[in-house]
């Protein structure tokens, strides 16, 4: 029913249960220390510098349209991609200067001891370490060209006549400018940059240089970004702190001490310095929205073959890896994020979400009768004119209207009504050594007193299973929160797909603090258009009930390109009669309408099958791998005949090797590798990767609610309805360098990593947790609570990502990017 019980596993077993009971995790303060102040001078020094830029593109932000359904709530020194592409389109800026704007921060990431971009800097320095590959001076050169196709594209604009602009307005400027023209954007250094770094993290590849532009990367020149070099990661992408023997370790720019989270830390750390407004990044069990968490930005991972991933981390997405993982963005609106995807799915000059050939393989595997179609985007619609393929946005008076209507919110406790901790640490104590020494008994032998303990050990784990509240029919069933339910929903939720418990991930995966879930609450809340109170600890069935119409998120472009790119405007004219008058404020929290429903339904970590969460994504990558994680990171070489005596020799001594500081792996990759052989069973990752469909066929009915007429996905009163589940996107915040938390817990990974298995989009929305005062028990004027994160998946990228562009405009005292430098 559940993986054998080994000596190490039941050891881990009894610490992690002894942690999550005794320990619980909380929202942790941080205080800022001599190096980190060190950093935020010279980032504040260089960010100075270039406050003009800065102020210009403000300028430009300051002024919208009477049409801009969605505002944004940029200040000085962090405007949106979007808000530097319309500067851009102002003629208030010009892409140099932005170019020589984000160099300058990126070189002041960098610390004063001896520090340098692209080589493994110590530890002990006042630097980032984000940026491993730069290509400034390209950069530059490539800036002064677009300078001059933005001068000819506004010299055009600012003599064209009423009526249709074309070519023969202003020879060789372009009618159309790409949507994030002249932006400057780092890349993520396993996609291939052309002539940057492209070793995937790991020392075999030290010193390669990538010969041309990946897919991914081609579709980023197509869009208009200016790239400026490639971020850190972690070894093979596979952990979660950015860090490897080629490049070293990257810290986050609001601690030094701590992790920056990764395999995306390089790329996440470089937007929340200020570097630029939006990096590339990939996610394969959170590699996206681990990082975006733990410092305090958005970030999604998209529906699995949306975007290519060709030709990336050394070819090995393979079979559906290259549905798993998906390559992405993170940025500091969610805005960016739903323009991004959009564009790069279907939009200027991209003929499809992944053609033929950037990924033959995935054509060939998922072509004929069943085969999965292409993810396609609900707004998007192609519109080919003379002068190219181009897209377009339908008007939201055109379509139908996008409505949220239920919430699912996972709760930290196994059963709805919870359970008694202090029982179940008692049954652990008196179960954890009988189980431990169950396999030293069956060494020994078969005596009267070994089989008197195994009988013993054996009645203490039935009475812990049938006795805990976990799994008693009532807490599964849950009636008297249930009965409002509709049928269909009420089955999904009774019927698990794994029927069997899984205990090792019953006791090892940490529930959320409480802390953090009442910073969840509050999300749910504003979604349901309530503004909690302090009383509001729970909230039952249908007890919040407001409306919440996505359909101008769903829909969402930038009016100001609109109103900037029409021949009958001249910017410069429309702007001097709006002039700044210093750092725009943040958006005030607009009223909550009342009118419709919203439907929020607390589920449990068992309904979900949380407990399972980690071995389904587990088993469904070892089920798609062609090589071992030993293999591809070196240790052992690839599709050699070895026996298991010389792999424990070569483990053995890599260890040791480790030990003395001169192993070229990190410690969890050598874990990994060796738990990838020893540990997990390769025969039961087809069943495992079984479960995982079976589990994806539950969630996408329970997302759809493909089981209740009255509320299934189709038209009703003009709406189509849509379903989201909230949950945190880890339960703990960003650990210190070198902490023991994320080895022991492992299994918390689950939280994002089950998204990737089951295909599903998920959003990273940043929470701002409240500071501690001045004066208050426990806590210093210099110190405030970490930046946390909770999750937003759904069955469509544009609904989850909708979700979190409300949020960031109508609660941005919760929802809203984090700050290094503020004004």
């Amino acid at each position: 029913a559940c993986p054998e019980p080994q000596f190490a596993v039941c050891l881990l077993w009894m610490l992690g249960t002894l942690c999550n009971t005794v320990l619980p995790p909380r929202l942790s303060t941080e205080a800022a220390g001599p190096q980190t102040q060190k950093l935020h001078t010279r980032l504040r020094v260089a960010l100075e510098q270039h406050r003009s830029t800065f102020a210009s593109v403000l300028e430009c932000v300051k002024v919208e349209d009477e049409e801009q359904t969605v505002q944004t709530n940029s200040s000085l020194f962090a405007p949106s991609a979007q808000d530097l592409s319309f500067g851009l389109r102002c003629g208030k800026v010009t892409c140099t200067q932005l170019v020589e704007a984000s160099i300058a921060v990126l070189e002041a990431t960098v610390g004063e001891d001896g520090e340098a971009i692209g080589r493994r800097n110590p530890e002990s320095g006042s630097g980032i370490n984000c940026i491993v590959g730069e290509c400034f001076k390209q950069a530059l050169a490539e800036a002064r060209e677009k300078d001059e196709v933005l001068s000819r594209w506004l010299s055009r604009k600012s003599s064209a006549t009423e009526g249709t602009v074309t070519h023969q307005t202003c020879p060789g400027a372009s009618p159309v400018l790409p949507p994030f023209f002249g932006v400057p954007i780092v890349s993520k250094e396993p996609f291939p940059t052309k002539g940057l770094a492209c070793t995937n993290g790991l020392a075999i590849y030290k010193g390669n240089k990538a010969a041309g532009d990946c897919p991914y990367v081609d579709r980023i020149r197509k869009l208009g970004f200016i790239v400026l070099g490639v971020t850190n990661v972690s070894e093979a992408c596979m952990w979660m702190e950015s860090y490897s023997t080629v490049f070293g370790r990257t810290r986050n720019p609001f601690d030094l001490t701590r992790t920056p989270g990764g395999s995306s830390g390089g790329s996440c750390a470089t937007v929340a310095a200020h570097g630029v407004a939006v990096a590339v990044a990939d996610d394969v069990g959170g590699s996206t929205r681990i990082p975006s968490s733990f410092c305090g930005l958005f970030g999604h991972k998209p529906t699995g073959g949306l975007l290519p991933n060709t030709g990336s981390h050394y070819d090995s997405c393979v079979n559906d890896l290259c549905r798993i993982c998906q390559p992405g963005f993170t940025a500091r609106s969610a805005k960016d994020l739903i323009v991004l995807y959009r564009e790069m799915a279907l939009g200027f000059g991209i003929d499809g979400p992944v053609t033929e050939a950037e990924d033959p393989l995935w054509h060939t595997k998922y072509k004929g009768v069943g085969a999965r179609s292409n993810p396609n985007w609900l707004s998007m619609v192609e519109e080919r004119t003379s002068e190219g393929p181009r897209s377009q946005v339908k008007s939201s008076e055109a379509t139908s209207r996008q409505v949220l209507k239920r919430i699912f919110v996972l709760q930290p406790h196994w059963a709805l009504e919870g359970h008694d901790s202090s029982a179940d640490l008692i049954r652990l104590l008196i179960l954890a050594p009988l189980v431990m020494i169950m396999p030293l008994i069956i060494m020994i032998g078969r005596t009267a007193i070994a089989a008197a303990l195994t009988c013993i050990s054996l009645v203490a784990v039935i009475h812990m299973v049938t006795a805990s509240s976990w799994c008693s029919a009532a807490s599964t069933r849950a009636a008297h929160q249930r009965e409002a339910l509709p049928s269909g929903i009420r089955s999904i939720l009774e019927q698990r797909a794994n029927s069997s418990l899984n205990l090792i991930g019953r006791w090892l995966i940490s529930p959320a603090p409480a802390e953090l879930q009442q910073l969840i609450h509050e999300v749910v809340a504003r979604l349901a258009g309530r503004h909690p109170t302090d009383a509001d600890a729970r909230w039952p069935v249908d007890a919040l009930q407001a409306p919440l119409d996505i359909t101008p998120y769903v829909y969402y472009t930038d009016k100001r390109r609109k109103f900037v790119e029409s021949a009958r405007c001249q910017a410069s004219e429309d702007l001097a009669q709006h002039p700044s008058s210093g750092p725009r404020e943040v958006a005030k929290e607009p009223a909550v309408a009342v009118a419709h429903h919203v439907e929020v339904i607390p589920v449990s970590m068992k309904e979900l099958e949380v407990d399972w969460w980690f071995f389904l994504w587990a088993g469904k990558m070892g089920a798609n791998e062609t090589e071992t994680f030993a293999e591809k990171i070196g240790l052992i070489p690839a599709g050699s005949s070895v026996s298991p005596c010389q792999h424990a020799y070569m483990f053995i001594r890599e260890v040791l090797t480790w030990l003395v500081g001169l192993s070229k792996h990190t410690f969890p990759a050598l874990i990994l590798a060796i738990a990838d052989w020893y540990i997990f069973d390769k025969s039961a990752n087809e069943k495992l990767a079984v479960k995982a469909e079976a589990l994806r066929t539950r969630l996408h009915a329970l997302l759809s609610e493909a089981a209740n007429v009255e509320s299934s996905a189709q038209h009703c009163n003009g709406a189509t309805n849509h379903s989201i589940l909230v949950l945190p996107t880890l339960p703990y915040t960003r650990p210190p360098h070198h902490d023991w938390l994320p080895l022991l817990f492992f299994l918390d990974s689950c939280y994002t990593s089950v998204w990737n298995a089951m295909e599903l989009p998920a959003t990273q929305i940043p929470l701002r947790a409240k500071s501690c005062s001045m004066g208050a028990k426990g806590c210093s004027a210099q110190m405030s609570q970490l930046p946390v994160g909770c999750s937003i998946v759904g069955l469509r990228d544009e609904v989850t990502l909708a979700v979190a562009a409300y949020l960031e405009e109508h609660a941005p005292s919760l929802v809203h990017a984090s700050e290094v430098v503020r004004v």
